[in-house]
């Protein structure tokens, strides 16, 4: 495998703090990431609130992996810290007559096209499909019965168009998490509160202990 190149954004010319970075505030690839050029989708340090966006791909490996294909996303950030130097190392490779992989970055698309092995039934209907593959078998024609519990007759490859979804931040302190907190809280108060009675009752009986064995109680001197 080629060594890989590794650029940076150009326009980072000295550090700048994470107030200026906008919604990029906190990434920790915010010097490497090139997503402030247009060709590239533009919207790094923008004024969107998610701190993150997903960034739909196309990946061709080179002869070496058998030009596997596939169309998948990830968040900006991940592809920045896996994809980005593999993309700009393919490019350099193609640019000098050399095989080498191809990362397309889908700025425009907000669908990606991916393939999955489904289960069939004698009916020709998918049987018990991932909740997320619902819709987009729906949306390719596919008859579901999500009530069919025998095993598959038959498994399929299936190509679906999948929706690039828009990143939501997952809000730590909803009221889900705050039952959860709660709980162990009450777990750790009770965990505390049986430990500390079990002391006692230790101690409690070594006391007595000491007492059937008449030896006097230690002075601190």
């Amino acid at each position: 495998m080629p060594p890989q190149i590794g650029h940076g954004d150009p326009d980072v010319q000295e550090e700048v703090n994470r107030g200026q970075r906008g919604a990029c505030g906190g990434c920790p690839q915010w010097e490497k990431c090139l997503f402030n050029m247009p060709r590239y989708g533009g919207f790094k340090g923008n004024k969107r609130k998610a701190p993150r966006v997903y960034v739909a791909y196309r990946l061709i490996t080179d002869k070496a992996e058998l030009n596997g294909a596939k169309e998948d996303f990830c968040t900006c950030e991940n592809f920045v810290e896996v994809l980005q130097d593999r993309m700009l190392t393919g490019q350099s490779l193609r640019a000098e007559g050399k095989d080498g992989e191809v990362v397309t970055i889908l700025t425009a698309q907000t669908h990606v096209s991916q393939r999955f092995k489904v289960g069939f039934n004698t009916a020709n209907e998918v049987i018990r499909p991932m909740p997320n593959l619902i819709q987009p078998l729906k949306d390719a024609g596919y008859d579901i019965n999500v009530n069919d519990f025998k095993d598959a007759h038959e498994f399929r490859d299936v190509t679906l168009n999948i929706p690039v979804p828009e990143y939501r931040e997952r809000d730590t302190q909803d009221n889900y998490n705050q039952d959860v907190i709660e709980r162990e809280r009450k777990r750790e108060a009770l965990q505390e509160d049986a430990e500390t009675a079990a002391w006692d009752a230790a101690r409690a009986r070594q006391r007595e202990q000491d007492k059937a064995m008449n030896i006097p109680k230690a002075t601190p001197k």
